[in-house]
């Protein structure tokens, strides 16, 4: 059960802890201390972010389009992809500005896969943005969950990886399954799990303190501890706290996935991962984006 937080409130510098403990009483303000401490671990300073949109087009960000139709499964694991729409050529308007519930919005069709990639590389930040889920679904996804993700640490060839989205770590934006950590293109990361068959294959649950398990090759899924995200139709935030090779996630402002040593193979050899483009996804499902921005920071938050 993920921790709820409280409405901050400010207590003056002048007030003392005895005046305070002599107010309340000290039962009463010991357990409302270690919950404020908690609740700090992911205290946002408004101030500093960056808007990564500006609510008005894509500037900052290229358009990628894959094939028209994607292979189904198994067959696409084993045939050569059809070739990509491509960079920056968008005729059906996949990507688009528009309004929603009042305020500016990018939509995703998802009616063919590919992502909006920045052209700004991050290292080192706090990632933060607001998704909902659209009504269409394409393709074969028109019977499985609305599907999206953010590609973060992204690397290498864009489109390199089944001619969709470059090789990165996933955080996976799918009804039921937000807040989920996918290996996309031989990217790697070492993940506290147990075993959990409610899961998607290979059936990997976050699980902190649990052993740490590679999350790559056949293990290139790894389920998030829980599944805070609202019902289709709302608003949700995502958060992203990425610092050198670690990287934190959370859904709705509750903590759901922690990864370390982000690695990828470059020339034969496991490359420490520290920096990347960001991805927005196309996979086969509208959504709504809004409220991107980002901010540098020094270090993740502490784990308690």
């Amino acid at each position: 059960m993920g921790l709820v937080c409280p409405t901050p409130v400010k207590i003056s510098e002048s007030m003392g802890l005895n005046m305070i403990f002599r107010v309340l009483g000290y039962g009463l303000l010991a357990p409302l201390l270690v919950v404020a401490n908690a609740c700090n671990v992911f205290a946002a300073d408004n101030d500093n972010f960056e808007s990564l949109f500006n609510g008005h087009d894509l500037s900052g960000w290229d358009t990628w389009l894959g094939p028209e139709e994607m292979p189904t499964m198994p067959t696409r694991l084993w045939t050569e992809f059809p070739p990509a729409v491509g960079l920056n050529t968008d005729p059906t308007s996949v990507y688009s500005v528009v309004t929603v519930d009042d305020a500016p919005a990018i939509r995703i069709s998802g009616e063919i896969w590919g992502a909006l990639v920045s052209q700004q590389t991050f290292s080192n930040y706090h990632l933060r943005l607001e998704y909902k889920w659209g009504t269409e679904k394409h393709g074969a996804s028109k019977n499985k969950p609305p599907n999206s993700g953010v590609l973060y640490h992204s690397v290498g060839e864009i489109g390199g990886f089944w001619n969709c989205w470059m090789s990165s770590a996933e955080f996976e934006i799918m009804y039921g399954s937000t807040g989920d950590f996918l290996s996309l293109d031989g990217v790697m990361g070492r993940i506290a799990t147990t075993w959990e068959f409610k899961t998607s294959f290979p059936w990997h649950r976050y699980t902190p303190g649990a052993e740490l398990t590679d999350a790559s090759g056949m293990a290139f899924w790894v389920g998030a501890s829980q599944d805070p995200e609202h019902p289709v139709g709302e608003w949700n935030q995502i958060e992203l706290y990425v610092f050198e090779d670690k990287a934190i996630q959370l859904v709705n402002g509750v903590e759901v996935l922690r990864v370390t040593d982000l690695r990828y193979e470059k020339d034969g050899e496991a490359v420490s991962l520290r920096e990347g483009k960001l991805q927005l996804q196309s996979e086969g499902a509208e959504v709504y984006y809004r409220n991107i921005e980002w901010r540098p920071i020094a270090a993740l938050p502490v784990e308690h």
